[in-house]
């Protein structure tokens, strides 16, 4: 799918929701002029997303000014994927407000995302966030379909 986005002002604030594949192709927002308020990046449909694409998108994201503070929502697996292993993708100054955690059950094979916020993930330093919930399709269990110790690392940083 072709990256694309859609900007909007909203109580003073900017809300960009991102979609798509990004990749080298991907056109990025303008960021020549300060955003005003907050800067809130909706990052849920995003994917894929290559090395060319990580790479302008920290170029862009550095050069980013906002008003307020830079919130990511809303962040795919895609995306948690990349800030495991690429450092700048979201930057220090950033807030990671939520992220999507897979399910999947191991009885109907049922696999769903279940947004989380990220201040829960992390309790006393253990994982805050259950690891089996209900399957809402055959009420069996259904299990992270990540490893919880890798795909949280970025909190950690």
């Amino acid at each position: 799918m072709n990256f694309s986005y859609k900007e909007n002002q909203d109580a003073g604030n900017t809300y960009i929701q991102l979609s798509g594949a990004l990749d080298e192709n991907a056109n990025l927002p303008d960021n020549s002029s300060v955003f005003p308020g907050d800067l809130i990046l909706d990052m849920e449909n995003v994917n894929p997303i290559n090395s060319l694409g990580c790479r302008n998108w920290v170029i862009w994201i550095k050069s980013v000014k906002a008003q307020g503070v830079i919130k990511f929502v809303k962040c795919s697996s895609a995306v948690i994927g990349q800030a495991n292993v690429l450092n700048g993708l979201f930057p220090d100054h950033a807030q990671v407000d939520s992220l999507f955690v897979p399910y999947l059950c191991s009885a109907c094979n049922l696999s769903h995302k279940v947004l989380v916020n990220s201040k829960d993930v992390f309790v006393n330093g253990k994982i805050g966030i259950a690891e089996e919930i209900p399957c809402p399709n055959c009420g069996g269990s259904q299990s992270m379909n990540i490893s919880p110790k890798t795909y949280f690392n970025f909190l950690r940083k």
